[in-house]
């Protein structure tokens, strides 16, 4: 797919996949081709204002068209696409305040047919269109592309996205963004990556941006994970600055844990990634009066491989690592903590900065960069673990 963005400000925002500036990528036979992707990363870049984008459809007769086989068998085209929309739209990545951060509005991106010279669709953030190519509507009709994975990412860059490697970090399917799926069938599920995407551009904290999907338990217990955590409760209610979600949770010892991973890669050794600024915040409160304690905030972050000899631009061949599963396990080189003690209301903890290193000790660069928030809680009543209220947790970023 090819992205044209509306902006020249320029906006110093690649590594996210928010560039403000002018560029395009060529999606061919499911490969992104000469250039590899990046998750929320730099060139496959995207409309970075248009989170309340509307949908129309330019006049030709394909969109009538049904596909046949596959996920869309049955659809026309134009339910396929309005279906690849509206998997992100109004039910998915929830906002902190409550609701949701993707929604119909301005400005009306109009879908159109056109005869796309070496690609299957494109995004131009100028003209507010996205244009399939008409050289791949029998592809499109049979289910060989699908159709509805292909709108999902195509308005992943509308939102604002660019482009994913092949495994989101939460495991499972591809993010939406990944260009490594040779029909886009895949695609039609929002990842924990495509999450952390969406909230890096609506919820802000100063000059940082929260890299962390569904930080403030607005979606439940989605894309966390939980270590030797006993009881855990979501309250609808109450939570951080007007937030309505926050969680109480608490376990049976001093590595009682929740945690969150996003990894984001960067596929062209321009030094986006070296210089970023990282740290942790979590909002927390005492789940009863009397319990005393603390929590211990955690920032992780590492520097992940490519598979192949040396340094190798392939985030298609993204190593497996052993960076998931439960917090005890992996090695995350690079962290930032701090200890910080609840009170009855409503605080913030925040963890010293870090800034992310030109390589790592086995002198990997920054290829794949993965990060984890961690929240240990330390609270007890008596010498017995309690829980401990937690709101807004998320790894906060500055790109360089």
């Amino acid at each position: 797919m090819r992205v044209i963005h509306r902006s020249a400000d320029r906006r110093i925002r690649r590594w996210l996949g928010i560039a403000g500036v002018a560029g395009a990528v060529t999606l061919v036979a499911g490969f992104l081709t000469p250039i590899p992707a990046g998750a929320f990363d730099d060139f496959g870049i995207g409309c970075a204002d248009d989170t309340s984008a509307s949908i129309a459809f330019g006049s030709d007769s394909r969109w009538s068209w049904v596909v046949t086989h596959g996920p869309d068998a049955g659809k026309s085209f134009e339910e396929a696409v309005r279906s690849g929309r509206d998997m992100w739209v109004g039910h998915e990545i929830e906002r902190w305040q409550g609701g949701y951060a993707l929604g119909g509005g301005s400005p009306t991106m109009t879908m159109q047919f056109t005869w796309l010279t070496g690609g299957w669709a494109s995004t131009d953030c100028i003209d507010d269109v996205v244009r399939f190519s008409k050289y791949q509507a029998d592809k499109f009709r049979d289910g060989s592309i699908v159709l509805s994975g292909l709108a999902a990412h195509e308005w992943g860059h509308v939102w604002g996205l660019g482009h994913a490697g092949r495994h989101d970090s939460f495991g499972g399917g591809p993010p939406t963004m990944s260009t490594c799926w040779s029909d886009m069938g895949p695609q039609r599920i929002v990842s924990q990556d495509d999450s952390a995407g969406i909230q890096f551009q609506t919820n802000k904290s100063g000059r940082y941006g929260a890299a962390t999907a569904n930080p403030s338990f607005e979606e439940g217990f989605r894309w966390w994970g939980f270590q030797n955590v006993g009881s855990k409760q979501i309250f609808y209610s109450g939570g951080q600055d007007g937030s309505p979600n926050f969680l109480r949770f608490g376990g049976s010892g001093a590595n009682t844990a929740i945690f969150s991973t996003t990894r984001i890669t960067d596929s062209w050794y321009d030094g986006d990634q070296i210089g970023a600024i990282v740290k942790g915040r979590v909002n927390y409160k005492k789940a009863y009066s009397q319990s005393r304690g603390h929590v211990l905030v955690v920032a992780k972050w590492a520097h992940v491989d490519f598979s192949g000899s040396g340094q190798n631009w392939n985030e298609c061949q993204l190593l497996p690592t052993n960076l998931n599963g439960s917090q005890s396990t992996g090695s995350y080189e690079f962290q930032r903590t701090r200890y910080c003690y609840p009170g009855s209301g409503w605080g913030y903890c925040t963890t010293l900065y870090g800034t992310v290193a030109s390589s790592d000790s086995g002198g990997r660069k920054p290829e794949a960069l993965q990060m984890r928030i961690v929240v240990y809680n330390r609270m007890t009543i008596g010498g017995d673990p309690v829980k401990v209220g937690i709101d807004r947790t998320r790894i906060l970023v500055i790109p360089s």
